[in-house]
């Protein structure tokens, strides 16, 4: 009777494992998803239901399988000045399930990297080939520093005259003046 009992008991914890396991919180199907079981005697099973270690005294633990949502790095934020009017955002992608689609917002670019000449947040959706999708953002901000401008002296390289060269070059003209008359 012992024994009916502790298996009675060991598939009620395993209907119980199998409900609250079935429901990750938090995580979508593209995220995990039940691959197996180890069995309480630790038998490991293929099966992913309620009968998955029935004649191994029960379910231990669920396992699941890695996340195939893609990991999106958009880059580090970046910054536009006076003289550098354009950036690339440069982005990785790993995991997930090749091939990837790309897609930017604002702008609706399609593309894995982009360039572009205006701030703001830039929101990068990548999608894999099994529609799991992941998104990051990088910011892109307009410096409004003022650009340094240092005066230098202006060093005249005509000849410097006095008072008394002015005064005769004037005579000069004067008298030619007069003589043409």
């Amino acid at each position: 009777m012992r024994s009916v009992i502790a298996r009675s008991v060991g598939v009620s914890v395993a209907l119980l494992v199998l409900l609250c396991a079935s429901a990750v919180p938090g995580l979508s199907d593209c995220e995990r998803y039940r691959i197996g079981a180890v069995c309480s005697d630790g038998w490991r099973s293929s099966a992913t239901g309620s009968g998955a270690c029935s004649h191994h005294g029960g379910v231990d633990h669920w396992v699941y399988s890695e996340p195939s949502t893609p990991v999106v790095n958009a880059g580090p934020d970046k910054a536009l000045t006076p003289s550098v009017t354009s950036v690339l955002l440069d982005t990785t992608v790993s995991g997930g399930t090749k091939p990837y689609t790309y897609l930017w917002s604002p702008g609706g670019q399609r593309a894995e990297d982009i360039t572009v000449n205006a701030p703001g947040t830039y929101t990068l959706t990548v999608t894999g080939a099994d529609g799991c999708s992941a998104s990051d953002n990088v910011v892109v901000t307009q410096s409004r520093a003022t650009p340094t401008v240092q005066a230098q002296p202006v060093v005249s390289t005509l000849p410097v005259l006095t008072l008394a060269a002015i005064v005769a070059v004037c005579a000069i003209i004067l008298i030619l003046v007069a003589v043409a008359l």
